[in-house]
This record gives structure tokens, C-alpha cells and sequence, in this order.
């Protein structure tokens, strides 16, 4: 194992690995949820499967030792955890993918991702209520960081907003007085112009873009109380008992919200055939609930939590750019809003990189060799030796400085890991 703040090739590899999946997964979801119109039944597509992991897993995990066997039975057996898994099934399941791809049907993955990368600075939040009341000091930097980054979510959600009042495509699919203007007095039959339709049409109401704008922020803010809940009533669950229950909860949710939803959403425009929205189903399954889980847990052995989970740095890069090329498709928008998005953007990385860097001393960390001098010992079959599965989401700021996190080895915090020795 290398040592605390050091790279090896394989911790690196797997850190930028995993900072794309991150990255692709708004642009993912904007895809599955524009392919199959409901919130609901996207998050109902990708359930069984990734249950099925967690049971295989469950299942391997029994086989090779009793002990494991025993744990799994005693936490199913506790009517206690049940309520825990609903819980978590909701608030960082079912809700956040749901308000996060009902925001997708009108803004665009970029403002997405860096509503998802902001879920920790709303868990740092959440710890100052009076009902949790945390003591530990926040320090300047950090709260800087926050400012910052959160100009850059202004920045990011005022051109995303803008970009979606005048998304011309959208417009003339759907605007009916897009037909032939007949000019009487000339006897004659024009088209309307470009300028026209774009001066009449309004592709999206006030009420749906600045709903999209509290759906994605809501996401954010489930994240971050998921991950409040589970540092104060995790208890001794095991991470695979808690990937079962909570992912079966989530989609016992998703399932009454999708009857619900039915009579206001069209499914007869669902294309079963279309590849990208198979592949995002597959992608939301099987790379960000599982192959993300495995990279987060080897990079947190390897390397620390702390060093983890500065992959969120790379996410409003990733996303920014596969939007550009997947969504976009590098069309000519306008220039006012792209520049405000890149400067959002930019300012979002600044205010994640100071917040990560924060607990070390920045001198030293910028003289510290990237590569540990043992990294070459690495051996391949390290990556799969003790796996910890993660679901997506947040990790309070506050477990940092809880000292029984280590002894709770088989607890999971949502999406990072992060303990006192880390600092």
C-alpha cells in the first residue's frame, strides 16, 4: 500500500477513471430521461440490476467467510435497520436520481454536474442546524472555497437557464405557428424566419425552468442529508445490507411514483430501440453503482479518503466537456451565455480545489512527488481485495473528525470516505 497522500500508477489510473464516470453521469442520465420520458421508470430500469450485484456480491462475500454470512443475516434480522434502509432508500436514492433527471428534461447536464459536486458544501451546511449542531471549526479557506464555488453555480445555472429559453431546436419541434405565413395583399407564401421564431417561441415556460433549477438543487441537498443520516444511524450495518435494502426501498418509491405520474406523462414516444438510451440504463447499472463503488474503495485503501475525494475536482471538466460533445454537439450558441458557463465553471474547480486542499499545508503538498517510490511494487490483484461498496452521493464533512469511523469498517458513507488519521 502507498503511502498516505502518494500516487501509484494504479491509484492515479483508477482516480482519473473514476472522475469520467462522475463526470459522465449527468451526461448519462440527460440522455436515459430524454430516451424514456419518466424520472420514475429510469430509476426503475437500473434497481434489479444493480440489487442482483449487491446479491451476487452478498452471496460470494457468505461463501468465503462465516463471519460475513452471520453479519448479513443479523442485519436483515433487525426490524431497526429496516426503517434505516427506507430512509436512505428515499433521501440518496430515489429522490435525488428523480429531482436530478427530472431537472435534465430542461437544463443541461453541465448544470447538473455542478449542482452534484456542491453536495458536500450542503452537508457542511446541514451540520450547523441546531437539530445536529456540530462543533468543529470550518476555517476560512473552506468558507471561501464556498463562496466562490457557489458564485459558480450562479454563474453556470443563469447560462443554463438562458440556453434553455433559447434552445431554437427545441422551439421548432414544438412550436405550432411555426406553419406558413400566407401575405395576402402579394399573394404570395413565406416561411417565418429564424428571428421570428425565436422572438414567439418559448420552448419552456418560467414555471418548468425555474422548476428544473430547485429539482437539480433538491438532488444536491438529498445527497447532502443522506449523508447526515447515515454518520449519525448507520450503526452496524454492513455496506452490502445496506446496498440491498436501500437500493429495494428506492425502488419500491420510484414504482408508487411512477403509477402516480402516469397519467402526466407520455411513455408512447419511448423508443425501446435507441442504443444510447440502453447503454445509459447499462452505464447507471452497472459503471456508476458498481465499477465506481470498487474504484473509490481501492483508491481509499490506497491512497486515503481524503486524496479520494478530490475526484469531485474533475467532474465539472468531464461534464462540461462530454456535454460540448455528446449533447451539444458543438453547435454555435450564444456567446454571452457560454462564456458565463466557462466562467462558472472555472470557478466551481477553484472553490473544490481550495476546499479539498484545505486540511494540508499547501507548500508541502505542492513538493510532494505525485508517485509513491514504491508504486512499481503494486500488484494487480490488489484492486479487488477488500471492496467496500459505495453508493452515488455525499459524505458528511463532520465523519473526518469522528474517531470510530475507522472501527465501523463496515459501515459506507455515501460516495467518499473520509477519516481523522486522512487529516
Amino acid at each position: 500500500m502507498a503511502p498516505r497522500g502518494h500516487f501509484t500508477t494504479g491509484s492515479l489510473s483508477a482516480f482519473l477513471f473514476l472522475g469520467i464516470i462522475r463526470g459522465t453521469f449527468p451526461v448519462v442520465m440527460y440522455f436515459a430521461v430524454h430516451s424514456y420520458q419518466s424520472p420514475s421508470f429510469v430509476f426503475l430500469l437500473r434497481t434489479p440490476g444493480t440489487v442482483v450485484l449487491y446479491i451476487v456480491y452478498m452471496t460470494f462475500l457468505s461463501y468465503m467467510d462465516s463471519e460475513h454470512k452471520e453479519n448479513f443475516r443479523n442485519n436483515f434480522r433487525s426490524v431497526r435497520n429496516h426503517w434505516k434502509f427506507a430512509v436512505m432508500g428515499f433521501v440518496q436514492l430515489a429522490a435525488p436520481y428523480v429531482l436530478f433527471m427530472y431537472g435534465l428534461k430542461v437544463l443541461s447536464p453541465t448544470t447538473a454536474g455542478v449542482f452534484m459536486t456542491a453536495a458536500p458544501w450542503f452537508s457542511l451546511l446541514l451540520e450547523r442546524l441546531p437539530c445536529i449542531r456540530s462543533t468543529y471549526q470550518v476555517s476560512t479557506s473552506k468558507l471561501g472555497a464556498i463562496v466562490i464555488g457557489s458564485l459558480g453555480i450562479i454563474l453556470v445555472s443563469g447560462s443554463g437557464i438562458g440556453l434553455a429559453a433559447k434552445s431554437h431546436k427545441h422551439c421548432q419541434l414544438n412550436n405550432t405557428a411555426a406553419a406558413p405565413l400566407v401575405n395576402i395583399s402579394e399573394n404570395a407564401t413565406t416561411l417565418p424566419s429564424t428571428e421570428v421564431q425565436g422572438k414567439f417561441c418559448t420552448p419552456f415556460s418560467a414555471a418548468e425552468l425555474a422548476g428544473s433549477l430547485l429539482a437539480l438543487l433538491g438532488g444536491s441537498v438529498m445527497w447532502s442529508v443522506s449523508s447526515v443520516f447515515w454518520r449519525s444511524k448507520r450503526g452496524n450495518i454492513h455496506y452490502v445490507s445496506g446496498g440491498i435494502g436501500n437500493n429495494i426501498f428506492g425502488g419500491i418509491f420510484a414504482l408508487v411514483l411512477f403509477l402516480v405520474m402516469q397519467k402526466h406523462e407520455d411513455y408512447a414516444k419511448i423508443n425501446w430501440g435507441d442504443g444510447t438510451a440502453v447503454f445509459s440504463i447499462i452505464f447507471l447499472t452497472l459503471v456508476s453503482g458498481w465499477l465506481a463503488a470498487l474504484l473509490v474503495d481501492y483508491m481509499f485503501n490506497e491512497v486515503g479518503a481524503v486524496i479520494a475525494n478530490r475526484v469531485l475536482c474533475l467532474v465539472p471538466i468531464v461534464v462540461w466537456l462530454e456535454d460540448w460533445m455528446f449533447v451539444r454537439k458543438f453547435e454555435m450558441l450564444d456567446v454571452g451565455y457560454i462564456i458565463s458557463e466557462v466562467v462558472g465553471v472555472v470557478l466551481v474547480l477553484v472553490g473544490l480545489t481550495i476546499s479539498s486542499l484545505e486540511p494540508e499545508d499547501l507548500p508541502s503538498m505542492l513538493s510532494r512527488p505525485l508517485l509513491s517510490t514504491r508504486e512499481q511494487s503494486l500488484e494487480s490483484s490488489q484492486f479487488y481485495e477488500n471492496v467496500r461498496v459505495v453508493d452515488d452521493g455525499t459524505t458528511s464533512d463532520e465523519e473526518v473528525r469522528t474517531t470510530n469511523y475507522l472501527q465501523q469498517s463496515k459501515s459506507f458513507p455515501p460516495l467518499v470516505k473520509l477519516t481523522e488519521q486522512d487529516y
